[in-house]
């Protein structure tokens, strides 16, 4: 297949409120014809975004574009231009990234996300270093990642549409000190409660575990700062922490392990 130099063809999509920046790497060949991201129609992205958000399939440009902006979703890729082989990104040679200061400085984005391994690593490499943000790799929805079906993809970029950075108030119920209804010899060594108005996956109020109070409460309004995605359970939880106060992965997972150390999960933030 012929080689080719070419620009990117197609401008961001993102405005003054959007929170989370996804990144492709580089666009295909039917997304540069269709002058839109992920155009290929076996592309499982935009089938992904609409299951998410319980949204109709988007069709035309004007649709997805609105689709993302009123989910508060902005869309770009790592690479400005380079050469390459059709759409295989391993083919990429002679990279120059896009500048995502514009983006950055317009919008309220909190976290960034890359579309698959290959966007990953061209982030890291040209990009990371310039943000100062680390970006959480996402299973490509390329039709080339024949591994994940609909279904797995689902799964794991449910994470995009966590509201990590919000404000929550949350109705605290089982307090610091305070033993498990059912399970009297588990005792909680942080404050554990609902999000108020929100529904957990059980289609019950959104459990939260919340760090950084040293003393039992019985409310509390901070900062959702992570997810703990349990993988064998059918309800996520969350983890919320006074305004400023931050967590290490590993902190959170400590303060954690007196329950989740009996499911499997992984932790978003």
């Amino acid at each position: 297949m012929e080689r080719l130099q070419i620009a990117h063809p197609i401008p961001p999509v993102y405005d003054a409120h959007s929170k989370v920046l996804i990144l492709g790497s580089f666009p295909s060949v039917k997304s540069r014809e269709s002058a839109f991201f992920y155009g290929h129609p076996q592309n499982r992205f935009w089938r992904v975004l609409a299951s998410l958000y319980e949204e109709p399939l988007p069709e035309t440009a004007e649709e997805k574009r609105a689709l993302l902006l009123r989910r508060r979703i902005a869309l770009w890729d790592v690479i400005a231009s380079c050469s390459i082989e059709g759409s295989s990104d391993s083919t990429i040679r002679g990279a120059v990234p896009n500048d995502l200061r514009p983006i950055l400085r317009a919008s309220g984005l909190r976290r960034i996300f890359v579309n698959g391994r290959t966007a990953e690593k061209l982030y890291r490499r040209y990009l990371e270093p310039e943000t100062g943000i680390r970006a959480v790799c996402l299973p490509s929805t390329s039709p080339a990642n024949a591994a994940w079906d609909l279904e797995r993809l689902k799964a794991s970029w449910r994470q995009i549409a966590c509201p990590i950075g919000d404000t929550l108030h949350v109705a605290v119920d089982r307090p610091l000190g305070s033993r498990h209804p059912e399970h009297p010899d588990l005792l909680y060594p942080v404050n554990y409660g609902y999000a108020e108005g929100v529904t957990g996956g059980d289609g019950e109020a959104q459990d939260v575990y919340i760090l950084g109070a040293e003393e039992p409460l019985s409310s509390f309004t901070g900062r959702l700062i992570a997810v703990v995605h349990r993988l064998d359970d059918e309800e996520d939880k969350w983890v919320a922490a006074p305004e400023g106060m931050h967590f290490s992965p590993e902190e959170i997972r400590d303060a954690l392990h007196f329950q989740e150390q009996y499911f499997h999960s992984e932790l978003w933030l």
